[in-house]
């Protein structure tokens, strides 16, 4: 078990001493030293800025004895004595640790643990292990009641990663190899199925996991629907299992894809900070709602950027069905959608740069890129008007940082139609939300 008391164990589940990985020495940053007690200073400041709040809040103790009070019971007046962890602050005091824990504790051994390893060692943002613990700790919770949620949800990212590479037929991931390339299929099999259970483990380890154990469960089922929903968009329409090839369909592909594990991310957080059902709840709905808002934006850098796969367009060279190209198919004209038609007939080794540039301008040409970048800016401004992005301050702006400068400029009119809004529209469980952040 996780221990509660702000220290970190010197030993794994079994006894040994604990210790990361040498493959990730050289990856460590220069962090200051992980303070699992740092969780707390959100309760502190809030006793200390109590004053004269009423009802009186409720109160418990920590392992230590110190009161805390129960996050149900915020005020405006405490709030104001609270300044969120921005993610930067975040990144320093929990990074390192994150690090740590994803290069010790494994029970896999041999190549599987080495596949692993390097699927880990390819890099990332660690933004799913991250999240739980910022929001635990800006939700008045402890950061090492979050750390292993974290950690259990950067593998099973890791573990989809894997079997995505295998399925899209990616041979490079964040511009190294691919595991399918360097071991085989069978193998990448492998490594992504005991990844997955490695993180069940973190999971196990965690105070609030028997918790969350459904919630996990079902963001992974979830995210095979989405995958197999992915796979039937790009059947020939005439197939029996074709999906229409419509923004309806995308959003839903992207809700499963990427909204579960987010939401699963956000309710992780909710759920250490020991938040009631209804906050856990309501902030699940915002995450899934930022997984679109991060797969919207993934589909508009792919044709403005390079995801560090194939370059520009690799989305296109796969044959995917993003956003920009269902936009066009919905409201392009249709001169402009026959360079798309034309490239997807190609077999995938045919789409070649050239083919893939016409395709690019052809969506530029048809008002898809314009349209992307205006539900993209209609996201991102719901998303920061949505009462729960004061407990993830500044995110939405690092979420955007590889498109902002194909953005359209803060308060540009937008067309009426955008319905990116709606995915942050307020439900019923808001409230809760309401109760408790700053």
């Amino acid at each position: 078990m996780c221990r509660t008391d702000g220290a970190i164990p010197s030993v794994d589940g079994r006894g040994h001493r604990a210790s990361p990985s040498r493959l990730y020495q050289s990856q460590l940053q220069k962090c200051p030293k992980f303070d699992g007690r740092a969780g707390g200073r959100m309760a502190f400041a809030l006793i200390n800025a109590r004053g004269t709040t009423s009802p009186e809040p409720a109160q418990r103790s920590d392992d230590a004895g110190r009161r805390i009070v129960s996050t149900r019971s915020f005020t405006s007046a405490a709030s104001k004595a609270f300044t969120p962890l921005s993610c930067e602050d975040a990144q320093r005091a929990y990074l390192e640790e994150i690090e740590l824990r994803l290069g010790r504790g494994f029970v896999a051994a041999g190549l599987v643990r080495e596949m692993i390893e390097y699927q880990l060692m390819t890099g990332g943002k660690r933004v799913r292990a991250l999240l739980p613990v910022w929001i635990c700790v800006n939700m008045g919770g402890r950061a090492e009641a979050a750390l292993d949620l974290g950690v259990g949800l950067e593998l099973l990212h890791n573990a989809t990663l894997i079997h995505d590479d295998l399925q899209d037929g990616d041979a490079y991931r964040r511009g190294q190899p691919a595991i399918w390339r360097r071991w085989g299929k069978a193998q990448a099999i492998n490594a992504g199925d005991a990844l997955f259970f490695e993180a069940f483990r973190c999971f196990a380890r965690a105070p609030a996991g028997p918790r969350l154990l459904e919630t996990m469960t079902a963001a992974m089922v979830r995210l095979a629907e989405g995958q197999s929903m992915e796979f039937q968009l790009q059947l020939a329409q005439d197939h029996p299992h074709a999906l229409p090839p419509t923004l309806r369909t995308w959003e839903e592909v992207a809700r499963r894809k990427t909204g579960m594990l987010f939401a699963a991310c956000l309710r992780a957080g909710a759920a250490a900070a020991e938040q009631d059902e209804p906050t856990v709840q309501a902030a699940g709905d915002y995450g899934e709602a930022l997984g679109l808002l991060f797969q919207l934006q993934d589909d508009y850098l792919d044709l403005i950027g390079d995801k560090g796969r194939h370059g520009r367009g690799s989305d296109l060279v796969e044959g995917k069905l993003s956003f920009p190209v269902l936009w066009a198919y919905e409201h392009g004209a249709a001169e402009a959608v026959a360079p798309l038609r034309a490239l997807f007939a190609f077999p995938r080794e045919e789409r070649t740069a050239a083919r893939v540039s016409e395709a690019i301008a052809a969506l530029q040409w048809s008002g898809a890129l314009a349209a992307t970048a205006a539900w993209l800016g209609a996201a991102a401004e719901a998303a920061q008007a949505h009462m729960f992005s004061a407990v993830i301050p500044g995110w939405i702006d690092r979420c955007l940082a590889p498109v902002a400068h194909a953005m359209p400029p803060a308060g540009a009119s937008a067309p009426t139609d955008v319905g990116a809004a709606a995915w942050f529209a307020p439900r019923s469980g808001d409230q809760a939300i309401a109760d408790v952040v700053p």
